[in-house]
This record gives C-alpha cells, sequence and structure tokens, in this order.
C-alpha cells in the first residue's frame, strides 16, 4: 500500500498535487506511470510487475542509451504500446512518483525511451518530403507562412510523407511535447494550380480543424482532470482520509483555499470516476 511508505507523514505533494506540480505537456506520460503505479503498489495487478522486472533485467546493457535501443528493438516491446516501454525501461518505476523524479533526468529518459513522444527533429515542417525535389528556400517560406499565421498547423503536420509513414510504424498518435497533431493524409498534384490547391486546402481545414476549433476542453485539459480525480482517489482511498479531511488538507497544502474539490460531493465524485477507469487498466494488464 502508498500509505505504508508514509506512515509517520503527511502524503508528499508529488503523490497527489497534480494539478500544480505537473508540467502541462507530461500529463499523459505522468497519468500512465501513476496509474499502473497505483495498481502495482496495490496489489491489482498480478504478474504486472514481474514481468516488467523481468523484461527490465533481460534488456539491461552497459548505458542507459544502449538500454533504450536494445528495448525499442525487442520483440516485446519494439511495438507494443509506448506506456509497456516506459514501465520496462524506467527504473524509477513503479517505486517512486514520476513528479519526484529531476524533470530533466526523466525527460532525457523518456526521449531515449519513447523517440516517437519527442519529436528531435522538423520533418512536420515537409523538409524531408518525397518524392519531389523542393525548391531550397521552401521550408523557410513555409516557417514564414506558419509565423504570420497563413497556413493551418494541420496541413504542415501532414505534409511529411516520412512523418506519416514513422506515425503508422510505430503507432504513435502524433503527440507531441503535449500537442495532438492530426494526421490527415493529404496529396498534392503538382500539376494542381495554385488556386486548385488552396480550394482543396481550404476544403480540409473546414472539415478537420474548424469543427476541433468548437470543442470546449483540450486533451491537456482532460487528461488533468483524470489526474485530480487520480489524486481524489489516492487521498481518500490510499491515506484512508474522510472526504472533510482531505478538502481541509489540499486546501492547505495547495495554499490560498484551493482545495482539489470543495465539496464531498464532488470529491466523492472524483473518487468514484476514477476508480471505474482503475478497473478498466486493470482489466488491460499483463
Amino acid at each position: 500500500m502508498l500509505a505504508d511508505r508514509y506512515a509517520d507523514s503527511p502524503p508528499p505533494a508529488e503523490e497527489w498535487n497534480f494539478a500544480d506540480l505537473c508540467p502541462q505537456q507530461e500529463r499523459g506520460i505522468c497519468y500512465d506511470w501513476e496509474t499502473w503505479r497505483e495498481l502495482v503498489l496495490n496489489d491489482r495487478a498480478p504478474g504486472l510487475l514481474d514481468w516488467a522486472l523481468a523484461l527490465r533485467q533481460k534488456y539491461r546493457r552497459r548505458t542507459v542509451t544502449q538500454t533504450a535501443e536494445a528495448l525499442r528493438s525487442s520483440d516485446e516491446l519494439g511495438q507494443a504500446e509506448w506506456h509497456w516501454r516506459m514501465l520496462v525501461g524506467c527504473h524509477q518505476w513503479p517505486t517512486e512518483p514520476y513528479l519526484s523524479i529531476n524533470p530533466d533526468k526523466r525527460i532525457q529518459q523518456l526521449e531515449l525511451l519513447l523517440p516517437e513522444l519527442f519529436d528531435p527533429f522538423p520533418t512536420y515542417l515537409a523538409m524531408d518530403t518525397l518524392p519531389y525535389r523542393l525548391a531550397p528556400d521552401w521550408a523557410s517560406k513555409l516557417q514564414a507562412m506558419q509565423r504570420a499565421g497563413k497556413v493551418p498547423k494541420l496541413w504542415i503536420a501532414a505534409l511529411s510523407l516520412l512523418d506519416y509513414d514513422t506515425k503508422l510504424r510505430t503507432g504513435s498518435t502524433g503527440q507531441r511535447r503535449g500537442h495532438k497533431y492530426l494526421l490527415v493524409p493529404f496529396l498534392i498534384d503538382p500539376a494542381w494550380t495554385k488556386k486548385e490547391f488552396t480550394s482543396r486546402a481550404q476544403a480540409l481545414w473546414h472539415a478537420v480543424v474548424q469543427p476541433r476549433k468548437k470543442q470546449r476542453t483540450s486533451w491537456t485539459t482532460e487528461i488533468l482532470k483524470l489526474l485530480n480525480h487520480l489524486g481524489a482517489y489516492r487521498l481518500v482511498k490510499d491515506f484512508r482520509m474522510s472526504y472533510e479531511q482531505a478538502i481541509e488538507f489540499t486546501a492547505d497544502n495547495r495554499g490560498a483555499g484551493r482545495p482539489l474539490y470543495r465539496t464531498a460531493i464532488t470529491f466523492r465524485r472524483a473518487v468514484y470516476t476514477y476508480t471505474k477507469y482503475l478497473s478498466v487498466h486493470a482489466s488491460n494488464s499483463r
């Protein structure tokens, strides 16, 4: 149980206060880390820890970089969902909370294990587009158009065929540092006139981008809600606080009278919601 680790002290902020401590671009990673950690430390995912430790031992190499390369090319994890690679490759899991790890070190480690989530190359700016040879200044002109707001990012994200192929092979959702890019095949016929290209591109924008602009909440906001549900669940279930105690504790520790949830009803609803999510994860564990 998590509570056993802090028997003589209150739960530290990194175990529950994700809203204030977790960088926006790391929320999805933090949520997966902590949810699988929650299951393992509370014995709700039989065999998962043994499986992760066995693979960690099997693919351990002399350096961190070599270990990450071995995991990425392995039969078990090379084409698997990215969170399995993270759980096996990060030696701090499940012992340490995600937010207790030095930020620079955890990002450096994750970039080696999950390069598809941390794209280091500007392929999405169409610099590697094939098969047509681009003019030398084409990429810089496209960047200038983007900065001027003349080219929606969607087009740029979809133009690189190499980038698109990589996403198909790795199974990545197109997430880059917290931003979710839509991968839409947008083939350009060199015979098109400028007017024909503009017309087709505008139709694509109105079909895909415009509806997303009307969405009320972003992806990172939804993840933050789940992290807050997790924080509430931990305080009540793991650290055995009553709803009233949890409200008082979070208000005192977040400062400025900002509890995680303001009423027992909303606290209870958050705990109930996360309990359902946890059950789904438990059913999908290895």
